[in-house]
């Protein structure tokens, strides 16, 4: 009897060192908390919404997203009282990003840097968050920007203020992205590997905006085209076109990885799919920001290098 009992628990002891060992190494989606309405992309940087019950952000997201940003910069520009702090400095932050999608640069940026100095000079509870929000949308809009820095001091400060693991996503992949035209092909590797590292950490997060991903693909394409890799950077970035989804809010994130995939197209002489690709780029953007965006500037540049190419 005491050999069976003893067989038993010999048995147990396995069975349970079995299951541990499984479950460690299972690892399981991070929870994320974050309401995804927050975010949004222009296909070049992510910008973040102020999560408050005072504020309506999917309704905002929504208007931007579908071309009425005009809209929402009237709406939110009459509400001019500070005696509420906090819904003072979210809406100066939606005037930013609204500015932003109107091709009003300098304005947005100014926005931004004005809500900051506010959240400096008073005492908040949660300015961290604050700052973090907004130094990451002022170094984002400074992508547009004359001379802009490759290391943007904005982003650090963002980044330094940051309590939530992916708004730390949202920041480093706006920073991975400020790689300038004659940067050296050691340069472009290290964002290359940069936005596949951060690629990889957003699919550990459940139910996340998917924005990290598709402008980490965006940027890879760049890399590669940037070294004369058109191909590889063609593949990539139809990989990741196939699941972007097809809503306004990813319009102009879907259009910048057409663009670039057309631009990879018409470097290699395949004119026919890089001019389809731009066009439909073209037609996304036009949907989205008005005549004055640089986004839509320089589709049209992708457009007359391809015509040009052909001649």
């Amino acid at each position: 009897m005491k050999l069976k009992r003893r067989i038993f628990i010999f048995l147990l002891v396995i069975v349970l060192t079995i299951i541990g060992c499984c479950n460690r190494q299972i690892k399981k989606p991070i929870e994320n908390e974050e309401n995804k309405e927050i975010y949004l992309s222009d296909g070049k940087g992510i910008y973040i919404l102020i999560d408050t019950d005072m504020i309506d952000s999917e309704k905002i997201k929504t208007e931007i997203c579908n071309g009425n940003a005009s809209t929402i910069k009237e709406e939110y520009e009459k509400i001019n009282k500070r005696d509420k702090l906090e819904e003072f400095i979210a809406v100066r932050n939606i005037l930013g990003i609204a500015e932003c999608y109107l091709g009003e640069y300098e304005k947005a940026y100014q926005s931004f840097l004005d809500a900051i100095k506010i959240i400096e000079e008073e005492e908040l509870s949660n300015s961290n968050y604050f700052k973090a929000v907004l130094y990451n949308n002022a170094g984002a809009i400074s992508l547009n920007l004359s001379n802009f820095a490759v290391e943007d001091e904005n982003l650090k400060k963002a980044e330094e203020s940051c309590e939530d693991s992916y708004m730390k996503l949202i920041i480093r992949i706006n920073q991975e992205s400020r790689v300038k035209t004659l940067s050296t092909k050691k340069e472009f590797d290290e964002m290359i590997a940069q936005c596949k590292k951060l690629m990889r950490m957003e699919k550990e997060i459940k139910n996340s905006s998917q924005f990290v991903t598709f402008l980490g693909a965006r940027y890879v394409g760049v890399g590669y085209m940037m070294q004369g890799k058109e191909r590889e950077g063609i593949k990539i970035l139809g990989q990741y076109l196939s699941l972007v989804p097809e809503t306004a809010e990813y319009y102009m994130v879907k259009a910048q990885l057409l663009g670039q995939r057309g631009q990879c197209y018409t470097r290699i002489g395949n004119y026919a799919e890089g001019m389809e690709d731009i066009r439909i780029a073209i037609e996304l953007t036009e949907k989205t920001v008005n005549k004055c965006s640089k986004e839509l500037a320089y589709e049209y540049v992708r457009m007359a290098g391809c015509y040009a190419g052909q001649e």
